[in-house]
């Protein structure tokens, strides 16, 4: 019966209005010009440092899961990225990226940033609990998102962590590149990811 029938979606409230009244209609209008020119406002600022009102600097780093989002948080004004989730460029296919591919997808974030020497903090990959990848399957687990994830499980496939390792040391060529670890719990865990990066490194 509401085939084809107008309707306002409120994003705050989540209340949908089918049918509404030229008072809803009028109010709705005035939020929505009100919301776009608050947006088109705070675009003016992104070309602004960032800097408080009693004159400290403020660093501003973004944190995404793809070079796309990386651009648009460029355009923004962010002068590097605080967090380079690597996990969305294993997530939703069959096959693992490979070290030509995660080479690609660092480096031009590296390279994005460079000019402003922002730093680029790629954290290895991190998959466990919610994060399956059909390509990296272990067993069922009494607590998922505490037990084979994260570090653990890149220290568990030493193949997929070399080739990730390595792409990152690659595109550290092009920037200021740093290394985030992902649920460590003891000081053995570094040590063998030192002990790996520094044997990538050699080879490269």
């Amino acid at each position: 019966e509401y085939h084809g029938a107008p309707a306002i979606i409120d994003p705050v409230s989540g209340c949908l209005f089918i049918n509404p009244t030229p008072e809803e209609m009028l109010r709705f209008a005035e939020k929505k010009e009100k919301k776009e020119a608050e947006a088109s406002r705070l675009r003016t600022l992104t070309a602004l440092p960032a800097v408080t009102k009693s004159g400290k600097r403020i660093a501003l780093y973004a944190n995404i899961g793809s070079p796309s989002e990386a651009m648009a948080a460029h355009k923004m004004g962010a002068e590097g990225i605080g967090l380079f989730r690597s996990e969305f460029l294993f997530i939703g296919r069959d096959d693992l990226p490979t070290e030509e591919e995660q080479f690609e997808a660092y480096s031009s974030v590296a390279r994005l940033f460079e000019p402003k020497n922002g730093p680029v903090v790629i954290r290895t990959l991190d998959i466990g609990a919610d994060k399956i990848l059909p390509s990296l399957s272990f067993g069922e687990e009494d607590n998922p998102a505490l037990g084979m994830r994260g570090i653990r499980l890149c220290l568990s496939k030493p193949e997929v962590f070399r080739t990730q390792l390595r792409a990152i040391l690659r595109a550290s060529a092009f920037g200021r590149v740093a290394i985030m670890l992902p649920m460590v719990t003891n000081i053995d865990e570094i040590r063998q990811t030192r002990r790996i990066l520094s044997e990538e490194k050699n080879r490269l």
